[in-house]
């Protein structure tokens, strides 16, 4: 994308001499990009391209594409489709070392014309062919399923024909680091890429029997905004495991919402789940209002991505992003809910340790925790109907805290259990005290 929009501001035609691609920090689906150029002309018609991405304040990759101006002439015999549609394959460690293969290059020309105009009128097919190709290399063949691509070097000049091989080179198992290198289609290329950990699974239902008590929660409803995943996942089946009948939401992952649902229902217990962006929660809200659905405990664990801020200097836009759910977010879903409850609630709200023991990368992220924390505490104390418990949690086992280079966190079952059960006995005091009229227990 960057190429082709900067390609398409410069009408001289030309072909790649070589490119180099840093990768320094995740894009999100949604988020706006920025893009910096700054060329450098050189002797010979050559000339150096310098090509920055920014996105929530901070750099998340840079481009520098050495060019040469005139014409280059294109191979006919490239096959004019899309490459075939293949399983991505999910290499284990033990497999990755000298793994080697080859791919056909190909290059759909009317489908990529609409897409990258710029890039399809000015460079020789073959190149975009491999630039292409090498992200196929990464993302489908290795390290594949679990990889985050890091940095491409590419070389231009050879013939274009032939289909394009590529081998590891290196695997460094400490850093969970792979090298790869590539030759064909008149390129040479050395790759670099992480593989990330597997996807963070909870615990079944199955696995959760007798880690609490099967009657704890008889009688309460738990609403698990955020329940699709992660610690909302695990709170939604320990709350059913304990008795408690479940509504979890989810915003992006319906069908992971779904396969949780099942899983307690299938084990006797009882689960819905529905729609819910805490952005814009009235459709949701509505709904509950209408069921007369009122939650005993309401679980607060709607999150963005959370990543490292790269750069040194404070992203004020990456704070923002996170209250945007963390602080806004609350406050349209578990304020309103708090005013419209008839009933006692007993809220949670997972803080986090980085505010008290701060890690370079996450000031924003800890910054909107701690914002959040405030407001809570805030919409309780205006609530007499209202209990709140909040925990600084560590780092645990969800896809949210998995890191190439750093070890998987903690088990997160311990602390929210610890939390239902802190939850359950305020709500049980209140009931105890008369001052809760809508909690049935068993």
């Amino acid at each position: 994308w960057a190429l082709d929009r900067w390609l398409a501001e410069n009408e001289a035609c030309g072909h790649l001499i070589a490119l180099k691609a840093v990768f320094k920090a995740p894009v999100g689906i949604g988020d706006i990009v920025t893009l910096e150029s700054v060329e450098d002309s050189g002797a010979n018609g050559k000339g150096v391209a310098h090509l920055s991405l920014s996105s929530n304040g901070q750099v998340c990759a840079q481009i520098s594409a050495r060019l040469k101006a005139g014409a280059m002439s294109n191979d006919g015999s490239l096959p004019d489709h899309a490459p075939p549609v293949s399983e991505c394959r999910n290499i284990s460690s033990e497999e990755i070392q000298g793994y080697e293969g080859s791919m056909e290059l190909s290059l759909a020309r009317e489908g990529l014309e609409n897409l990258l105009p710029g890039l399809t009128k000015r460079l020789p097919a073959n190149q975009i062919a491999v630039m292409l190709a090498v992200t196929r290399v990464i993302g489908m063949e290795v390290p594949g399923l679990n990889s985050l691509f890091r940095e491409a070097e590419m070389s231009f000049g050879k013939s274009p024909r032939g289909e394009l091989h590529y081998r590891v080179e290196k695997y460094e198992p400490r850093f969970n680091l792979v090298t790869v290198s590539t030759t064909g289609g008149g390129a040479e290329t050395k790759l670099s890429a992480f593989v990330r950990p597997e996807v963070q699974r909870q615990a079944s239902m199955e696995e959760l029997r007798g880690v609490i008590e099967p009657d704890f929660c008889r009688g309460q409803k738990a609403l698990v905004i955020g329940g699709s995943r992660g610690l909302g996942e695990v709170a939604s089946k320990l709350m059913a495991t304990a008795g408690a009948e479940v509504w979890l939401t989810y915003r992006g992952g319906r069908c992971d919402a779904e396969a949780v649902v099942q899983n307690i229902q299938e084990n006797g217990g009882r689960a819905r789940c529905g729609f819910c962006d805490v952005r814009e929660p009235e459709e949701f809200l509505e709904e509950i209002t209408a069921c007369a659905w009122w939650p005993d405990q309401l679980f607060f664990f709607a999150t963005p991505p959370i990543t490292r801020v790269a750069s040194s200097a404070y992203s004020e836009s990456a704070f923002e992003r996170y209250c945007e759910i963390y602080v806004e977010g609350f406050s349209r879903t578990v304020g309103r809910l708090a005013n419209t409850h008839p009933g006692v609630m007993v809220i949670y709200y997972p803080s986090s340790v980085f505010i008290d023991a701060p890690k370079r990368g996450f000031a924003e992220y800890a910054r909107s925790k701690a914002a959040g924390e405030t407001l809570a505490r805030h919409l309780a104390g205006a609530n007499p109907q209202t209990e709140l418990v909040i925990d600084r949690l560590p780092r645990l086992a969800t896809d949210q805290s998995a890191s190439a280079m750093e070890p998987i966190g903690g088990d997160p079952i311990s602390p929210i259990m610890g939390a239902i059960q802190r939850m359950s006995e305020r709500l049980r005091k209140r009931v105890v005290e008369g001052k809760g009229h809508n909690v049935r227990l068993g």
